[in-house]
């Protein structure tokens, strides 16, 4: 059998301080100039940033001999289970919705005034251009999914399956995936972590993962494309049944939550369960793809 490469001289310290660097590097050039033309340069600065990390993070596998090819493993997507994997990832959707509402709820119950302010709170818009906006929608699904898979699922489940085994591997993995996405739901990226690692170990395909991210992005970014300016003006009586409305729908999704966590949980034991456990890298090696 041949030897696995085991990843240990890729240091993640050593990959972090280099993305640090083209980040404070890539962010100076493009505030320039922003500065210099006025002109609103994110979106530039968001696609360089993504595409200068993603050939970053293939440059490292070169320079430490790590076959590309074998953590990507087969590109096409024929002879896999879609019908499987979208109702899987269907169910975690309508999961991770819940799962923002219940954690709504909860607030709710320690502050008395979280529904007033989550109804009058005044929307700011910027002076962002449809284009901009259309663009940075694009980027969310297309570059973001591909730099985000080659780093969290490409090199870090990789490396650390090869340590610690493929469980703990899609433990630490997600729990880093989803502090890096804090602020639009811790749970529901742990567990789209999760589910992506799964379906990389199960398909051997680095593709698979970037699809389903690449969905998820979709479904989750939609609300860009309508922004809404809300009437933040309520009669006191309008507004106190509102609220009562509010907390009887939090409350049904909140239980709604609950009722679907073991559901969750056996599904993707289920699906875990039928695993290889060892790491897709090393199934492809050792099929000399």
């Amino acid at each position: 059998m041949k030897r696995n490469n085991d990843f240990k001289n890729m240091k993640f310290g050593s990959l972090i301080l280099q993305f640090i660097l083209v980040w404070i590097v890539t962010f100076s050039f493009f505030a320039f100039i922003q500065s210099v033309l006025g002109i609103n340069m994110n979106f530039f600065f968001s696609a360089t940033l993504h595409i200068v990390i993603i050939l970053l993070i293939i440059r490292k596998f070169n320079k430490h001999r790590i076959s590309l090819r074998q953590i990507t493993g087969d590109l096409s997507l024929h002879k896999l289970p879609w019908l499987k994997l979208f109702s899987i990832q269907a169910l975690l959707i309508v999961f991770a919705v819940l799962s923002i509402i219940a954690i709504f709820f909860i607030i709710g119950l320690f502050d008395s005034n979280f529904y007033k302010e989550l109804l009058t709170e005044e929307i700011t818009h910027t002076n962002n251009s449809a284009q901009l906006i259309i663009l940075t929608y694009i980027l969310s699904f297309t570059l973001v999914p591909i730099m985000e898979e080659l780093l969290f699922r490409g090199y870090l489940f990789n490396k650390w399956g090869e340590n610690f085994g493929i469980l703990k591997a899609m433990i630490f993995c997600s729990i880093l995936f989803s502090l890096l996405h804090w602020n639009t739901g811790f749970i529901s990226h742990f567990i789209l972590g999760v589910f992506c690692c799964m379906a990389y170990v199960k398909t051997k395909r680095l593709i698979v993962p970037m699809l389903l991210h690449a969905v998820n992005n979709i479904i989750a970014g939609t609300y860009m494309l309508f922004p809404t300016e809300l009437d933040t003006t309520y009669e006191e009586e309008a507004l106190t049944q509102f609220i009562i409305e509010m907390q009887i729908a939090f409350k049904i999704g909140a239980l709604l939550f609950i009722v679907l966590v073991p559901i969750v949980c056996y599904v993707l034991y289920r699906y875990y369960k039928g695993l290889p456990k060892v790491t897709p890298y090393q199934l492809n090696q050792n099929q000399n793809i």
